[in-house]
């Protein structure tokens, strides 16, 4: 009896201190992600993506746009939902995705982090129309252009 409990309650342990470990670092990365949204039109934004995964000169007229033509502080949305990408039991990459209403358009951004590393590294910032589907959201009810069918 005693080594069938041992047996079960290792793999517990063990699958447990894996999933704290992946919680933080899934917590890490949406707080990541949810300082760069909140933050867009600072200057010191930029620090936030690494040179060799964005380009300034790609994406510096992307945030200009979005902070200045799109008036980014008066922005009517939020988090809408994250998605894993990854083998089973293993997450490589996670993307959280936020919907907004801009002045210029109607956008969705989709910020992906490798979580494979030790802390989590931004590797994708994607920007797509609301009213393209999107099959990473689970719960149509989140979405922002289902805010008021749901409520």
């Amino acid at each position: 009896m005693k080594k069938i409990v041992s047996t079960i309650i290792l793999p517990i342990l063990l699958f447990g201190c894996d999933y704290k470990e992946s919680l933080d670092k899934h917590n890490k990365a949406q707080s990541i992600a949810d300082n760069i949204i909140e933050n867009l039109e600072d200057p010191s934004i930029y620090d936030k993506f690494s040179e060799k995964s964005f380009p300034r000169e790609q994406l510096s007229p992307l945030i200009n746009y979005l902070t200045k033509d799109c008036d980014w502080k008066n922005r009517d949305g939020k988090f809408v939902d994250y998605v894993t990408i990854g083998k089973v039991g293993a997450v490589n990459q996670t993307g959280f995705i936020y919907e907004y209403y801009l002045n210029c358009d109607s956008l969705r951004f989709i910020l992906v982090f490798n979580m494979k590393s030790e802390t989590p590294e931004l590797k994708g910032f994607l920007v797509e129309p609301l009213e393209k589907e999107n099959k990473m959201i689970i719960d149509p009810s989140k979405q922002l252009k289902n805010r008021k069918l749901f409520k």
